[in-house]
């Protein structure tokens, strides 16, 4: 479903979930939570939402409906290290089989 900025509702909430849990992350940080656990949370927070949106492009699409894996999400850089600063960019790489792309066609 798309609204009047043509953005799937899912990448909005997205978006608003991105920016809801930076802010408490910021607030933490403020008061004194170690850098290194916040740059782990905003990984964490960064998986779910990653995880929330493939979910709903794979499932719009139809890819996956026999119940096998034939696809996979892998993080690289910072963000695959967990490593992941506020704002930093975060590196993927789709992985598919080859039946993947026949059944997208």
């Amino acid at each position: 479903m798309a609204t009047a900025s043509k953005l799937p509702a899912a990448v909005i909430h997205a978006r608003e979930r991105l920016l809801d849990g930076r802010l408490k992350l910021k607030a933490q940080h403020d008061s004194g939570s170690p850098g290194l656990q916040v740059c782990v949370r905003q990984a964490d927070l960064v998986d779910s939402v990653v995880q929330d949106l493939a979910s709903a492009a794979f499932e719009s699409t139809g890819i996956g409906d026999s119940g096998e894996f034939l696809y996979s999400l892998v993080a690289h850089g910072g963000y695959g290290r967990r490593d992941l600063a506020p704002y930093s960019d975060v590196d993927l790489m789709l992985l598919h089989a080859p039946a993947c792309a026949e059944q997208s066609r």
